[in-house]
C-alpha cells in the first residue's frame, strides 16, 4: 500500500493518536509482562526454596541411612567376632577335656595292668599259700580281700573314663557353630 502525504492538521492529530494508542498498548503489555516475570520468578524462588528443603532431608535421609548402616555392620562384625572368639574358647576346652579324658584312659590302662600283675603275683602267692593252708589259713583270707579289693578298683577307672568321655560329647554339641544368616549377611556388607 502506498502512502500518501497528506498535509493538515487533522492527519497530524489522528496520526498522533495511533501512535499514542499504539505506546500506550506497549506499556499495558510491557507491565502485564512484567507481573508475569515477578510471578514467575516468585513462582521460583518458592520452588527453589522446597527444592532447597527436601534436597535437605534427601542428604538427611542419605546421612541417616549411611550411619544406620555403618552401625550395623559394626554391630555384625562385633557379633562375628564374639561367635568366633566363643568358638575358640570351647575348642580350647573340648581340647582339655579330650586330654583329660586319653590321660585318664593311659592311667586306667596302667592301673589295670598293675593290678593284673598284682592280681597274678597274688594267684600265685595263692597257689603255693594253698599247698600249706593249714599254717597259712589267716595269708590266704587276706590275699583273697585283697584280690577283691584290687578287681573292684579297674572297673571303678574304666567308669571314670566312660563319665570324662560322654562329657567331651556334651560339650562338642554345646559348641556354638556360625549362624548361616550371620555369614550371609558378611558376604552381602563385603561385596
Amino acid at each position: 500500500m502506498v502512502r500518501t502525504w497528506a498535509c493538515g492538521p487533522h492527519w497530524f492529530a489522528v496520526e498522533h493518536e495511533a501512535e499514542r494508542r499504539g505506546h500506550a498498548g506497549s506499556i499495558a503489555r510491557g507491565q502485564e509482562l512484567q507481573r508475569q516475570v515477578t510471578g514467575l520468578q516468585a513462582q521460583l524462588d518458592s520452588n527453589q526454596a522446597a527444592f532447597s528443603r527436601d534436597l535437605g532431608k534427601s542428604k538427611q535421609a542419605v546421612q541417616d541411612a549411611v550411619a544406620r548402616g555403618d552401625a550395623a555392620e559394626r554391630k555384625a562384625m562385633l557379633e562375628v567376632d564374639q561367635e568366633r572368639q566363643t568358638r575358640l574358647k570351647a575348642e580350647k576346652l573340648l581340647e582339655k577335656f579330650r586330654e583329660q579324658a586319653l590321660e585318664s584312659k593311659v592311667q586306667a590302662r596302667d592301673a589295670a595292668l598293675k593290678q593284673a600283675q598284682e592280681i597274678g603275683s597274688l594267684k600265685s602267692l595263692l597257689a603255693s599259700a594253698e599247698t600249706a593252708r593249714d599254717s597259712l589259713n589267716e595269708e590266704k583270707a587276706e590275699a583273697h580281700a585283697h584280690v577283691k579289693r584290687l578287681e573292684r578298683e579297674p572297673s571303678e577307672a574304666v567308669q571314670r573314663s566312660a563319665r570324662l568321655d560322654a562329657e567331651a560329647i556334651t560339650v562338642r554339641a554345646m559348641m556354638p557353630r556360625p549362624t548361616l544368616a550371620i555369614e550371609r549377611r558378611l558376604k552381602r556388607m563385603l561385596r
